[in-house]
């Protein structure tokens, strides 16, 4: 299980770092809001499931080097929803500004969950 939580630690990273190139991008042209909002959906399901293996690991004794790291974790997985729901109502390249904004928080806190994380 260790193993796929590091596996999983690797395609969250990619399917962020993917995201906030794309919400970017949309920020900058203000196209393809609909499938921002898709992608979004997928990237938080996919935190959230490494998130839950995490906690799995967790429960069974496997314990992070350090406890921030479970912080970490959840503000990993909140960054994008938390910046969804500010910006809500706001135009199509604003709200994929806050979009990107929340994915690089993402970013940020998946280079301290590896940094926090080793045994």
């Amino acid at each position: 299980m260790t193993q796929a939580h590091a596996i999983g630690s690797v395609v969250v990273l990619v399917a962020a770092a993917i995201f906030f190139v794309f919400a970017l991008y949309s920020a900058r042209t203000g196209a393809h809001a609909d499938v921002l909002s898709k992608l979004r959906l997928g990237l938080v399901g996919l935190a959230a499931a490494q998130l839950a293996l995490g906690a799995l690991l967790y429960a069974t004794g496997e314990r992070p080097a350090e406890s921030l790291h479970i912080l970490y974790g959840i503000v990993a997985v909140i960054a994008i929803p938390a910046a969804a729901s500010f910006a809500f109502e706001a135009p199509p390249k604003a709200r994929a500004g806050a979009l990107a904004a929340g994915a690089g928080l993402m970013l940020a806190m998946i280079w301290r969950l590896w940094v926090t994380g080793g045994g």
